[in-house]
C-alpha cells in the first residue's frame, strides 16, 4: 500500500436519517439517528483500497455499504443519495414534497443549481444542465472542456460538451 492514500477521494454528508413510509422501512435503531453518509472513490487496487477504508467502517455501525470494485462507467454512482432504502412510493413522495418546498423559494431563486445534488432524473439535457451551472459557469467548463477533453472522454453525470470553437459553447 505504498503512497496509495494520497489517490482516495472522498466526501461526506450527515444528517438525520427519516423515513415518511407507514409502516416505517428501517428498524427503529437506525429510525431517527443521526448518519453519516460516506462516499469514496479510490483509484488504487482493491486490497489496498479496503485497508484504507478499514478504519471508516470500524468507526461505527454500517447500515448500507454499497463500496466495492466498480466499472470507471459507474462514477456517477458514488455521490447517488440510497434510495433502495426507500419503500413503495416514497421516492414520488419526497419529490413532491421537495418540489412544494422549491415552488415556495422560487421568487429568491439563483440562476443556478447545485449539481450535486441533483436526483437522477434532473437535468438529463444540455438545456438543463446549463440552468444548472448558469450560462457564465457552463460555458467556462465548456472552454476547460474544450482545452483539456476535447473527446468529451469525461462525460458522465451532468455533462458539459467542449465548446466547439474559442469562446463558444456547445
Amino acid at each position: 500500500m505504498k503512497d496509495t492514500a494520497h489517490q482516495v477521494v472522498s466526501s461526506a454528508r450527515a444528517g438525520l436519517l427519516i423515513t415518511t413510509t407507514r409502516p416505517p422501512v428501517l428498524p427503529e435503531p437506525p429510525r431517527g439517528a443521526f448518519v453519516v453518509h460516506l462516499r469514496i472513490g479510490f483509484l488504487g487496487t482493491p486490497e489496498d483500497g479496503a485497508r484504507l477504508i478499514a478504519p471508516l467502517r470500524a468507526a461505527a455501525p454500517v447500515l448500507v455499504d454499497p463500496v466495492g470494485e466498480k466499472p470507471f462507467a459507474s462514477i456517477g454512482e458514488i455521490h447517488r443519495d440510497l434510495v433502495d432504502l426507500m419503500g413503495p412510493g416514497e421516492a414520488e413522495l419526497l419529490r413532491a414534497q421537495w418540489a412544494g418546498v422549491t415552488n415556495g423559494l422560487e421568487p429568491w431563486a439563483a440562476d443556478r443549481g447545485m449539481a450535486n445534488f441533483l436526483s437522477p432524473d434532473e437535468a438529463t439535457d444540455a438545456e438543463g444542465v446549463r440552468n444548472v451551472y448558469g450560462p457564465w459557469r457552463c460555458a467556462r467548463l465548456a472552454e476547460g472542456k474544450r482545452s483539456h477533453d476535447p473527446a468529451d472522454l469525461f462525460r458522465f453525470n451532468r455533462n458539459v460538451k467542449p465548446a466547439r470553437s474559442r469562446g463558444r459553447s456547445p
